[in-house]
């Protein structure tokens, strides 16, 4: 494995954060034929000029078509930008090794942001800011979804091409990435429980304020806490055991459905 470049100098890290702050805007040209082709060049060939890159630096290159997660496209831009500083220097591979390495950092950049940011950080932010909004009714509340959800995505956006740039070709197997995958997936586990337990305390508050009852009832939340728990349980029986998730599924959602039949048909 290549080891991590040391900080770059100054000059050459100015250059680097103008290019970081260019990619913020990767989406603005977004279009049919090469989706962030634009971005990625505009984002790219006044850095590779500025870092001493040959000045007929492959442009028609940079206009091919480019697509990887905006929040973690640093990770392939950074890295495109450290092969052909490589390249420039002496040092780095053909032109086809860099665009094959380019198209599979995009494509991990690309499934490892999905994942992270649109499957898991986006549906967190958007349930927390649900449960304020239905508790406070505070009109700020509805500025919870974008502060949470930027809290993570810009520092990440910015992190991610600096960690690029470092590690260049090493990139593609970065133990950053697989290790922030564990924890997606830990915190994807935390939003189906958060999810599951926020059903139970909204479709009963609904009910409750329909006979004139406070909105959530202690026993409410003694069956929010049961419900969640045996979702942790049907998570301990169904690991190492794929066919049993489907079945615990459905048994967690008719304990769900049957919890609110009885309160319907006792009139609790």
């Amino acid at each position: 494995m290549q080891a991590e470049r040391p900080a770059p100098p100054k000059p050459v890290r100015s250059i680097l954060l103008a290019a970081a702050a260019r990619s913020l805007f990767l989406e603005a040209s977004w279009n049919r034929d090469g989706q962030q082709n634009l971005g990625r060049a505009w984002t790219e060939f006044p850095a590779l000029k500025a870092l001493g890159c040959p000045a007929d630096s492959p442009v028609s290159r940079l206009l091919k078509p480019f697509n990887t997660n905006p929040v973690t496209c640093g990770l392939a831009v950074g890295a495109s930008l450290a092969l052909e500083r490589e390249a420039a220097e002496g040092r780095g591979g053909t032109r086809e090794d860099r665009e094959e390495i380019l198209a599979s950092l995009a494509s991990t950049a690309g499934a490892f942001g999905d994942q992270l940011f649109w499957n898991t950080w986006l549906p967190f932010s958007s349930l927390c800011a649900f449960a304020i909004v239905w508790r406070s009714g505070w009109w700020g509340a509805a500025f919870v979804l974008p502060l949470m959800f930027t809290a993570l995505a810009a520092p990440a956006r910015i992190l991610a091409f600096f960690r690029g740039y470092g590690r260049g070709k090493d990139a593609i197997g970065d133990t950053i990435v697989s290790s922030t995958l564990t924890l997606r997936r830990r915190l994807h586990w935390l939003i189906l429980f958060f999810s599951g337990a926020l059903t139970v305390l909204v479709l009963d508050g609904a009910r409750s304020a329909s006979v004139g009852s406070p909105a959530v009832e202690p026993k409410t939340w003694l069956f929010a806490g049961v419900f969640v728990t045996a979702s942790l349980a049907s998570r301990a029986l169904s690991k190492g055991r794929p066919r049993l998730k489907g079945p615990l599924f459905v048994l967690e959602l008719a304990m769900l459905y049957l919890f609110f039949f009885l309160m319907g048909r006792l009139g609790l």
